[in-house]
C-alpha cells in the first residue's frame, strides 16, 4: 500500500454475524471515534480486499488499513485492541507474545467456521443512526 491512511479503516464481511458484532465492539471502546468502516461487499471494500491479495469470492479474513500499513488476521484484531487501548492495548501487548503461526492458526479456524458457529445474515448490516457516520460509502 503505498498512501497512508490517516484514519484507520476496518474492511468487514457485512453479512456476517460476528464481524457486524466486532465492529458494534469497536464503536462501543473507540472513544476517539476515529475509526471507520467498509463493507467488503461495496467496490470499494472489493478493491481494497483485492489490493490486499484477498480473495473476494471467500475472504478468510478482514482487513484494517493503518498508517501505511495493512493488517490481516491476527495483526488486524491485535493493532484494534492495541489502538483501543487500556486493558484491551494490554491485552494486544500480551497477544503479541504468543507467535504468529499460532496466533492466525486459531484466527483461520474460527474464520472458516463463522458462518457455521455465528450466523449469515440475509442481507449487509445497516448501522444505526448514531453510527452511520463511521461507515463509509461503497
Amino acid at each position: 500500500m503505498s498512501a497512508r491512511i490517516e484514519t484507520p479503516i476496518v474492511v468487514y464481511d457485512a453479512v456476517c454475524v460476528l464481524c457486524c458484532a466486532g465492529l458494534r465492539w469497536i464503536v462501543r471502546h473507540d472513544r476517539r471515534s476515529h475509526w471507520r468502516f467498509l463493507a467488503m461487499q461495496s467496490p470499494r471494500g472489493t478493491a481494497a480486499l483485492t489490493a490486499a491479495g484477498i480473495s473476494v469470492l471467500a475472504p478468510t479474513s478482514f482487513l484494517v488499513l493503518y498508517g501505511a500499513h495493512c493488517y490481516i488476521e491476527s495483526d488486524a484484531c491485535l493493532v484494534i485492541a492495541r489502538d483501543i487501548g487500556g486493558i484491551y492495548g494490554a491485552m494486544a501487548a500480551a497477544g503479541r507474545l504468543l507467535p504468529k503461526s499460532i496466533r492466525d492458526a486459531a484466527y483461520r479456524l474460527l474464520a472458516r467456521n463463522r458462518y457455521r458457529w455465528f450466523g449469515r445474515r440475509q442481507s449487509c448490516y445497516v448501522p444505526t443512526a448514531e453510527e452511520s457516520h463511521r461507515y463509509l460509502a461503497g
